[in-house]
Parts: C-alpha cells; sequence; structure tokens
C-alpha cells in the first residue's frame, strides 16, 4: 500500500514467536487456526480418509 508516494506495510497477521513454536506449541497454533475454518478442515479429513495409495516412486539415494 502507498501513503503519501511511500510504501507503507501492515501487519495482517501474526503466527507468534519462533521460540514458542519450537516449544511443541505449533499443534495448538494449527488447532486454533483451523477453528476458523471448521468446513474446510473437516472436508480435507475427509478426503485424506478416501486416500487410496497404490504406489510409489522413491527418489534420491537409498
Amino acid at each position: 500500500m502507498r501513503q503519501g508516494g511511500r510504501v507503507r506495510q501492515r501487519v495482517v497477521a501474526t503466527l507468534g514467536r519462533l521460540e514458542d513454536l519450537q516449544d511443541g506449541r505449533l499443534d495448538a497454533l494449527i488447532e486454533n487456526l483451523a477453528r476458523f475454518s471448521q468446513s474446510t478442515w473437516r472436508r480435507l479429513e475427509e478426503q485424506a480418509k478416501r486416500l487410496n495409495v497404490r504406489w510409489s516412486k522413491q527418489w534420491g539415494p537409498r
């Protein structure tokens, strides 16, 4: 966004402090974010249950 001919930055969202996420709180963050999109979360869970892996290809060294 520009104001007065200059670029202005604005924080839209924050995920928290890196130290907090490294302390194992990432799962709690994901659960809190999921509350904002429960219908999408449920749909993705249902799609994941229907996945059927028939084959896979290995890449890189074995």
